[in-house]
Protein backbone atom coordinates (compact mmCIF):
# COMPACT_ATOMS: atom_id res chain seq x y z
CA UNK A 1 0.00 0.00 0.00
CA UNK A 2 1.27 3.38 -1.05
CA UNK A 3 1.92 6.15 1.22
CA UNK A 4 0.18 9.47 0.89
CA UNK A 5 3.53 10.94 -0.11
CA UNK A 6 4.29 7.91 -2.69
CA UNK A 7 1.02 8.92 -3.93
CA UNK A 8 1.78 12.29 -4.15
CA UNK A 9 5.08 11.65 -5.62
CA UNK A 10 3.39 9.51 -8.10
CA UNK A 11 1.13 12.28 -9.61
CA UNK A 12 3.75 15.16 -9.33
CA UNK A 13 5.96 12.85 -11.99
CA UNK A 14 2.88 12.33 -14.00
CA UNK A 15 1.66 15.97 -14.41
CA UNK A 16 5.61 16.81 -15.33
CA UNK A 17 5.77 15.03 -18.01
CA UNK A 18 2.18 15.24 -19.75
CA UNK A 19 -0.43 18.20 -20.63
CA UNK A 20 -3.16 15.84 -19.02
CA UNK A 21 -2.94 17.08 -15.79
CA UNK A 22 -4.59 14.87 -13.30
CA UNK A 23 -5.73 15.56 -9.37
CA UNK A 24 -5.88 13.73 -5.91
CA UNK A 25 -8.83 13.59 -3.57
CA UNK A 26 -8.02 12.55 -0.14
CA UNK A 27 -10.31 11.30 2.68
CA UNK A 28 -9.84 11.85 6.29
CA UNK A 29 -12.68 9.71 7.29
CA UNK A 30 -13.17 10.01 11.35
CA UNK A 31 -10.70 12.32 12.70
CA UNK A 32 -11.62 12.63 16.00
CA UNK A 33 -10.61 9.03 16.41
CA UNK A 34 -7.26 9.88 15.77
CA UNK A 35 -7.47 12.78 18.48
CA UNK A 36 -9.17 10.77 20.93
CA UNK A 37 -5.94 8.37 20.83
CA UNK A 38 -3.64 11.42 21.04
CA UNK A 39 -2.70 11.64 17.55
CA UNK A 40 -3.67 14.71 15.94
CA UNK A 41 -3.48 14.53 11.82
CA UNK A 42 -3.96 18.47 11.41
CA UNK A 43 -0.18 18.86 11.14
CA UNK A 44 0.83 16.39 8.49
CA UNK A 45 -2.60 16.74 6.52
CA UNK A 46 -1.60 20.62 6.13
CA UNK A 47 1.49 19.92 5.14
CA UNK A 48 0.68 17.47 2.44
CA UNK A 49 -2.03 20.32 1.00
CA UNK A 50 0.69 22.94 1.13
CA UNK A 51 2.78 20.60 -1.13
CA UNK A 52 -0.31 19.58 -3.58
CA UNK A 53 -0.46 23.84 -3.66
CA UNK A 54 3.20 24.21 -4.51
CA UNK A 55 3.35 21.68 -7.06
CA UNK A 56 -0.43 23.20 -8.59
CA UNK A 57 -1.91 19.72 -8.12
CA UNK A 58 -5.32 20.28 -7.79
CA UNK A 59 -7.41 18.40 -5.28
CA UNK A 60 -10.43 17.94 -2.57
CA UNK A 61 -10.52 17.52 0.88
CA UNK A 62 -13.41 15.33 2.07
CA UNK A 63 -14.25 14.27 5.37
CA UNK A 64 -17.52 13.29 7.33
CA UNK A 65 -16.56 15.25 10.47
CA UNK A 66 -18.26 18.81 10.07
CA UNK A 67 -16.27 20.49 12.38
CA UNK A 68 -13.35 19.01 11.07
CA UNK A 69 -13.75 20.62 8.22
CA UNK A 70 -14.87 24.19 10.03
CA UNK A 71 -11.54 24.02 11.86
CA UNK A 72 -9.25 23.55 8.87
CA UNK A 73 -11.32 26.35 6.69
CA UNK A 74 -9.11 28.74 8.49
CA UNK A 75 -6.05 27.17 7.95
CA UNK A 76 -5.90 25.96 4.57
CA UNK A 77 -7.12 27.00 0.96
CA UNK A 78 -7.87 23.26 -0.05
CA UNK A 79 -10.99 22.99 -1.29
CA UNK A 80 -12.97 21.55 1.42
CA UNK A 81 -15.90 19.01 0.31
CA UNK A 82 -18.62 17.66 3.56
CA UNK A 83 -19.65 14.36 2.91
CA UNK A 84 -23.12 13.66 3.62
CA UNK A 85 -25.25 10.55 3.78
CA UNK A 86 -29.37 9.60 3.73
CA UNK A 87 -30.82 8.85 7.10
CA UNK A 88 -34.41 8.80 7.72
CA UNK A 89 -36.93 10.99 8.61
CA UNK A 90 -39.71 11.91 10.87
CA UNK A 91 -42.14 11.14 7.69
CA UNK A 92 -40.64 7.78 6.27
CA UNK A 93 -38.67 9.51 4.19
CA UNK A 94 -35.02 10.06 3.86
CA UNK A 95 -32.50 13.48 4.55
CA UNK A 96 -28.97 14.37 5.12
CA UNK A 97 -27.28 13.05 8.47
CA UNK A 98 -26.65 16.70 9.20
CA UNK A 99 -27.93 19.94 8.11
CA UNK A 100 -26.15 21.25 5.27
CA UNK A 101 -27.16 24.92 5.35
CA UNK A 102 -25.54 25.13 8.81
CA UNK A 103 -21.84 24.20 7.55
CA UNK A 104 -22.66 25.46 4.05
CA UNK A 105 -20.37 28.76 4.54
CA UNK A 106 -17.59 26.74 5.86
CA UNK A 107 -16.74 24.18 3.35
CA UNK A 108 -16.56 24.12 -1.22
CA UNK A 109 -18.99 21.47 -1.32
CA UNK A 110 -20.92 18.38 -0.70
CA UNK A 111 -19.88 14.69 -1.55
CA UNK A 112 -23.44 12.63 -1.06
CA UNK A 113 -24.50 9.35 -1.32
CA UNK A 114 -26.51 8.60 -4.15
CA UNK A 115 -30.06 8.09 -2.30
CA UNK A 116 -29.56 11.99 -1.12
CA UNK A 117 -30.29 13.23 -4.83
CA UNK A 118 -33.81 12.98 -4.49
CA UNK A 119 -33.81 15.43 -1.71
CA UNK A 120 -32.88 18.73 -3.94
CA UNK A 121 -29.55 18.91 -2.57
CA UNK A 122 -27.90 19.76 -5.77
CA UNK A 123 -30.24 22.57 -6.83
CA UNK A 124 -29.34 23.74 -3.10
CA UNK A 125 -25.81 23.21 -3.01
CA UNK A 126 -25.28 24.90 -6.42
CA UNK A 127 -27.14 28.29 -5.27
CA UNK A 128 -24.24 28.27 -2.69
CA UNK A 129 -21.98 28.26 -5.68
CA UNK A 130 -20.48 24.74 -4.50
CA UNK A 131 -19.64 21.54 -6.18
CA UNK A 132 -22.01 18.10 -5.65
CA UNK A 133 -20.11 14.78 -6.09
CA UNK A 134 -21.73 11.78 -5.65
CA UNK A 135 -21.26 8.49 -4.21
CA UNK A 136 -20.77 5.04 -5.25
CA UNK A 137 -21.47 4.37 -8.81
CA UNK A 138 -21.50 0.75 -9.41
CA UNK A 139 -21.87 -1.57 -12.64
CA UNK A 140 -22.92 -4.57 -10.14
CA UNK A 141 -24.92 -2.81 -7.68
CA UNK A 142 -27.55 -0.36 -9.83
CA UNK A 143 -29.38 2.17 -8.76
CA UNK A 144 -33.12 1.29 -8.46
CA UNK A 145 -34.88 2.16 -11.58
CA UNK A 146 -31.97 2.04 -14.06
CA UNK A 147 -31.18 -0.98 -16.19
CA UNK A 148 -27.30 -0.49 -16.09
CA UNK A 149 -25.15 2.16 -14.40
CA UNK A 150 -24.45 3.89 -17.36
CA UNK A 151 -28.11 4.90 -17.91
CA UNK A 152 -27.94 6.01 -13.94
CA UNK A 153 -24.80 8.11 -14.41
CA UNK A 154 -26.23 9.85 -17.19
CA UNK A 155 -29.62 10.41 -15.50
CA UNK A 156 -27.68 11.98 -12.44
CA UNK A 157 -25.52 14.53 -14.94
CA UNK A 158 -28.54 15.30 -16.55
CA UNK A 159 -29.73 16.61 -12.66
CA UNK A 160 -26.60 18.63 -12.63
CA UNK A 161 -23.89 16.56 -10.54
CA UNK A 162 -19.98 17.51 -10.40
CA UNK A 163 -18.35 14.80 -10.24
CA UNK A 164 -18.89 11.19 -9.22
CA UNK A 165 -16.75 8.43 -7.57
CA UNK A 166 -17.24 4.99 -8.87
CA UNK A 167 -15.54 1.49 -8.46
CA UNK A 168 -15.70 1.14 -12.24
CA UNK A 169 -14.21 4.42 -13.58
CA UNK A 170 -13.94 3.27 -16.91
CA UNK A 171 -18.00 3.22 -17.18
CA UNK A 172 -17.23 6.85 -15.76
CA UNK A 173 -14.84 7.63 -17.93
CA UNK A 174 -17.39 6.63 -20.85
CA UNK A 175 -20.32 8.32 -19.69
CA UNK A 176 -18.73 11.73 -18.71
CA UNK A 177 -16.45 11.64 -21.95
CA UNK A 178 -20.46 10.80 -23.71
CA UNK A 179 -18.94 7.81 -25.90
Amino acid sequence: IPTFQEVIDLVKAHNASTDKKIGLYPELKQPTVFKEKNIDPTDKLLAYFDELDEANIPFYFQCFDAEYLIALRGQTKAKLIMLLYEIADDKGGIKANLDYDVFAKHVDGVGISKALLKTGIVDIAHKQGHKVHIWTLRDDVVGEGFDDSSKELSAYLKMGIDGVFSDFPDTARRVVDGS
